[in-house]
């Protein structure tokens, strides 16, 4: 974009021939190695670790003995014990630390001791984590959201490749751990279906494009049941956990859990029975699989007792609120009814009306893990608030109620982040496209990402009752598959990964990135900044631009115009203008020498190209062109400067930028034109295009 902002990028690796024999057998560059049949272990780390809920003063470290014997389990923290406590088989070998009186903005580095009877000790890898921001302090902020890992049966392959955007092959295991934790986030959101209860993962599956099967999806290793007991939910999470690039991650990175329907069982409800499921045997209850659920969700996570929905603070620019839309929602299939059904419950959505009117951060995010305007689930089993009906209806009418209090109460700046759906998108809710007849609410944007790592569907239908329409989009459909393809991993352009960052001065930067590390998709956005010095509370952009007035502003402010062009490893040619428009000797200087000279005048508009020839490759020139009139006045050009082409042998790296369409359907020189760049600087006035590529380098 003209901003800098990348829309949208592909790295290309070549395909190379290899001449070395008659077959002239072509080959790819990169290759991977099987492993074999072996059933691998579930882990090979004596300790498990990872911290979450980090703030400005504490943060929550857990952790698990692997070798599962009762221990001693002892935190040391910068070197010094903190603390230790006894576990057991009650909770499966973890426990959870509360450490608190932490500085703000400081980096800590933690390891985990399990220490077994006969005075054995065992020790987990190094940890370490960066307590958040102060309230007030204005600092550059980043974080990753990720949701749908281990899905549709596809679980550990260790021959699973990637070549990430930096051109490296990553191999094995959940990949998008190893290019999260490269970016070096200050934390994540996890925002459910972080486990899959309810499906297993057979040691191998086939997969298919919707219609007809594209290849066979190894799981080594395996875990081939779903979830009923206590010990069974337990068990999908060391089998998460034991991924050596997810273990590897979560130690250098704090987390905020949220869960969604698959830590329990797809699209649950509270008080569903689940009636002759091929899933289970009899009829279930969902209230038991959930409590179970829960108990091995709090273990296996960074949250000492409670888990509820909540908020953080993360400087003067960010709070992000994590609402639980599962626990308190009505039955699914009510949410069609004219009349209210709750996805959050009163009680919570009177929390999130507070919290986001009482914040004065710049930027309150939603971290919505079931997307506002996106249709998930189908008829009788409408699983998040859409249903496919413009009406506004079920649990519409409580997004409704929200959306007009944000609106009513002048809170500006709401974000949502979400996941769920297995597809990668910006949506964008609007009054000026509602259908539900209900328009008095701020338009706001939603960013959907995932799988991680799962299989890929959609892109799903859109609800149009509050005017959602997409922005972007990318699922099977988008590439030509089926809509509901179940498209494993290995169609790795539909596994996606979320980026935020927030700057010193308050711009919010969000990516959507594949698990190979390239940018999908990208929006930089200037925060609305609400004026409180009077009673009226204006509202002004943060960014303002300065009318020149109605004086006709000159075609140009430079006495000579220069260019080159046509460069090669031996030549280039430069063009340039005499600005005065009088008869004029033309002299061209190269690397301060005094190169060609020539007369100009009106015959060609006082312009005139040099050829010059006999150049070195790969090296830069600096040039400037004089014009000198009669009397003697002479005018000089800026400084320019090119570089000649590398010889056809030389292995260099290359770059180029390419442009066309300029100052057409009367859009010209407009002295307001204001853009703020991928750097969060304002650029204004002119042909800004031409400031962001010469940035490039190019």
């Amino acid at each position: 974009g003209i901003d800098g902002s990348v829309m949208y990028e592909k790295l290309m690796t070549p395909i190379i021939v290899d001449n070395s024999d008659s077959s002239s057998s072509t080959v790819a560059s990169d290759s991977t190695e099987s492993t074999g049949s072996l059933e691998l272990p579930i882990t090979t780390s004596d300790v498990f670790i990872q911290s979450g809920e980090v703030s400005d003063s504490s943060i929550n470290i857990m952790a698990r003995c692997n070798n599962e014997a009762g221990s001693t389990m002892k935190l040391w923290l910068d070197g010094a014990e903190m603390d230790s406590t006894d576990v057991n088989a009650n909770t499966d070998f973890t426990h959870t630390f509360l450490v608190d009186g932490l500085s703000s903005r400081t980096k800590y580095s933690y390891q985990v001791q399990c220490i077994v009877a006969d005075g054995t000790a065992l020790d987990s890898m190094e940890g370490s984590f960066t307590t958040a921001p102060g309230g007030d302090d204005e600092v550059e902020v980043s974080f990753v959201w990720a949701a749908d890992l281990a899905g549709q049966g596809y679980g550990r392959n260790p021959n699973f490749s990637v070549t990430n955007a930096n051109g490296e092959t990553v191999t094995g295991g959940y990949i998008v751990f190893d290019t999260m934790e490269a970016l070096s986030p200050d934390f994540a959101l996890f925002q459910g279906d972080l486990i899959y209860a309810d499906g297993a993962i057979p040691a191998a599956i086939n997969y298919t494009n919707g219609t007809e099967v594209l290849g066979t999806w190894v799981n080594n290793p395996s875990k081939d049941f779903v979830a009923v007991t206590l010990d069974e939910f337990r068990a999908n999470w060391k089998y998460n956990h034991g991924d050596d690039k997810m273990q590897s991650f979560l130690a250098k990175t704090p987390i905020f859990v949220q869960w969604d329907d698959h830590e329990v069982t797809n699209n649950w409800y509270p008080t569903e029975v689940l009636v002759n499921s091929p899933l289970y045997e009899g009829n279930v209850s969902a209230d038991e699989l959930y409590n179970r659920s829960l108990q091995a969700l709090i273990e296996f996570n960074p949250i000492e007792s409670e888990f509820t929905y909540r908020s953080q603070r993360f400087g003067k620019h960010l709070e992000i609120f994590f609402p639980d839309f599962r626990s308190y929602r009505d039955p699914n299939p009510d949410n069609s009814n004219p009349t209210l059904t709750d996805m959050m419950g009163p009680e919570q959505v009177a929390w999130l009306k507070d919290g986001l009117k009482s914040s004065s951060a710049t930027w309150k995010i939603i971290s919505a893990h079931d997307p506002l305007g996106v249709v998930t689930g189908s008829e009788g089993d409408y699983d998040s608030f859409g249903n496919e009906d413009p009406a506004i209806l079920g649990r519409e009418l409580e997004l409704q109620e929200l959306l007009a209090f944000i609106n009513d109460n002048g809170i500006e700046n709401v974000v949502s982040l979400t996941s769920d759906v297995h597809f990668t998108a910006h949506v964008n809710l609007s009054p000026d496209r509602a259908e539900g007849g209900f328009t008095d609410f701020k338009p706001l944007d939603e960013f959907v990402i995932g799988p991680i790592h799962a299989g890929s569907f959609g892109p799903n239908y859109m609800d149009t009752s509050f005017g959602a329409q997409y922005e972007y989009e990318m699922g099977p459909l988008s590439l030509g598959y089926e809509r509901w393809a179940n498209l494993a991993p290995e169609v790795n352009e539909l596994q996606s990964f979320g980026h935020a960052s927030v700057s010193e001065t308050g711009e919010l930067h969000v990516k959507l990135i594949g698990i190979d590390g390239s940018v999908m998709y990208e929006k930089l956005m200037t925060p609305i900044i609400v004026d409180n010095s009077d009673s009226s509370s204006s509202t002004v952009a943060s960014d303002s631009t300065e009318s020149t007035g109605s004086l006709e502003l000159p075609i140009t402010t430079s006495d000579v115009f220069i260019q080159s062009g046509e460069v090669s490893d031996s030549s280039i040619n430069i063009m340039a203008r005499c600005n005065n428009e009088a008869g004029s000797t033309m002299k061209l200087w190269l690397d301060g020498a005094e190169m060609d000279s020539t007369d100009v005048n009106a015959n060609t508009d006082f312009t005139h190209t040099f050829l010059v020839d006999g150049l070195s490759s790969r090296t830069k020139y600096s040039y400037q062109v004089q014009c000198i009139v009669a009397d003697g006045t002479a005018l000089d050009s800026m400084e320019g400067s090119f570089t000649t082409a590398p010889g056809g042998d030389d292995e260099v790296e290359v770059s180029f930028v390419w442009a066309a369409d300029l100052a057409g359907q009367g859009y010209g020189r407009n002295p307001n034109f204001s853009v703020t760049n991928a750097n969060g600087e304002t650029v204004t006035g002119g042909y800004i295009v031409f400031d962001t590529m010469e940035a490039l380098s190019p």
